[in-house]
């Protein structure tokens, strides 16, 4: 029983969510929480409201990686139109930090949304009930 109550827990994040053009000031700046809810034993996850689970895109002794889409960022091309934005929420199990980090091309302009903060652990407060 102690082994599962390990593997399921809440995080709770606390941080500074910027966004704006890269090689500029940001245009917006605040503080934010999330709570993340965890399943390592399942491979699954939530936040916000935790109206649906996703799987976790990897876990090692060292990171929790709750996703990662795309790739190093290049403007898009008739060739490539989709290679126009990554995506990364990654924590350190040993630290907690977190980041929550989006680029993408808007035009000609590179663009950027990233919360960077702390996590804390916290009681597991469930996923929503299947339906079948």
């Amino acid at each position: 029983m102690i082994l599962q109550a390990a593997l399921v827990f809440n995080l709770v994040c606390s941080g500074t969510f910027t966004s704006g053009q890269m090689m500029r000031m940001a245009s917006e700046t605040r503080q934010v929480q999330v709570t993340f809810r965890v399943d390592l034993e399942r491979g699954r996850w939530c936040s916000g409201t935790c109206e649906t689970t996703v799987p976790l895109h990897s876990v090692s002794d060292s990171q929790i990686i709750f996703r990662q889409l795309g790739d190093i960022l290049r403007p898009p091309t008739p060739e490539s139109p989709s290679d126009t934005s990554d995506e990364i929420t990654v924590v350190n199990r040993e630290n907690g930090q977190m980041t929550d980090r989006e680029r993408y091309w808007r035009g000609d302009s590179f663009h950027y949304r990233m919360t960077v903060g702390s996590c804390e652990r916290a009681a597991f407060s469930g996923f929503p009930t299947r339906r079948f």
